[in-house]
This record gives structure tokens, C-alpha cells and sequence, in this order.
């Protein structure tokens, strides 16, 4: 709705900060959310396990091998209203 006060789930994108992932690689993956009322926390999944360091944290680091391939990393970011959430499926590439 176009009414500015509405409470909202948040809306949530993941941003990787590399456009191409070799085996090897760091990549770190942000979680943009909006959200009214502000945003109360993150979590991220990988394959739907919990990443503890990330809990909490707006953003992630992933040291990724061959075996990350196809799998997928997701952020929750949760208000006073509920949860949402995006998801992004490693592509990682043979150096």
C-alpha cells in the first residue's frame, strides 16, 4: 500500500560482491532488507543448516569449494510483524 506508517515484513535481497566464484574464493554476501518496523535481526542458511557466525549479522563471509556448488545460501530478516527471506544458489566455477 502507498501508506508510509504501514507495518511491513521486510523486503529482503542478498547482494555477492563477486560476479564470478571459483573454488577458493572468500565471497561475501550481504542481506539488504527494508522493513517498518525496523529490522529486529538476521540469520543465514546454507542447505537450510544455520551459519552461526553469521547469526545476527547483516552480512557473511563463505570460504567456497567445488563441493558449494548449487547450493543454496539464504538470509531471514525478521521485524516485530515476521520473517522473510532471499535466497542465492552458489555457482562456484573450477579455477
Amino acid at each position: 500500500s502507498s501508506d508510509v506508517c504501514s507495518s511491513d515484513l521486510p523486503s529482503v535481497n542478498i547482494i555477492v560482491n563477486k560476479e564470478t566464484i571459483y573454488e577458493g574464493d572468500s565471497v561475501k554476501l550481504s542481506c539488504s532488507a527494508r522493513a517498518h518496523p525496523d529490522l529486529i535481526e538476521f540469520r543465514w542458511t546454507l542447505e537450510d543448516e544455520e551459519i552461526m557466525e553469521g547469526r545476527g549479522a547483516k552480512e557473511v563471509v563463505i570460504a567456497v569449494d567445488r563441493d558449494f556448488n548449487k547450493k543454496r545460501v539464504a538470509c531471514f530478516a525478521r521485524n516485530s510483524i515476521g520473517e522473510n527471506m532471499a535466497s542465492y544458489t552458489l555457482d562456484v566455477k573450477c579455477k
